[in-house]
């Protein structure tokens, strides 16, 4: 079997968060750590995450736009189809696709506007994480 290609020092994913004013903003974590090799195989981990709710979500029509909203808890978003972007009251926009990670955790404050575009039905994997887990890098 072939070598891996070079190890990266962790991955990456978005963090939606609610500053002390209570504006959104999006921050990139890096999720540093060691490559571990499990099962011949070279692994990055964030692990035992601990859930309180888990939600798959599939708009069988276009949605409209949620006008500012914060999210119902902390919660991992995981688009597993479609598309969505996210724009925040100072004026960020990013868009989300299948395969994006999105830790939202701005719960104070006015929130965050959503749309559904793609081609695609938008279909996502919602997971409440608690208030006594930290975010590695937050």
């Amino acid at each position: 079997m072939p070598e891996a290609g070079p190890a990266r020092p962790g991955f990456s994913f978005v963090r939606m968060w609610a500053g002390d004013a209570g504006h959104t903003t999006f921050s990139e974590v890096e999720v540093p750590g060691p490559a571990v090799r499990a099962e011949g195989v070279l692994n990055h981990w964030l692990r035992d995450i601990p859930a309180t709710t888990v939600n798959i979500i599939e708009l069988l029509e276009r949605r409209p736009r949620l006008d500012l909203h914060p999210p119902p808890r902390r919660q991992w978003v995981i688009i597993l189809q479609g598309a969505m972007e996210i724009s925040t009251t100072s004026g960020e926009r990013r868009r989300f696709e299948r395969g994006d990670l999105l830790l939202a955790e701005d719960t104070h404050g006015p929130g965050h506007r959503t749309d559904d575009v793609g081609e695609e039905r938008l279909v996502t994997l919602n997971i409440g994480v608690p208030d006594s887990w930290r975010c590695p890098g937050s």
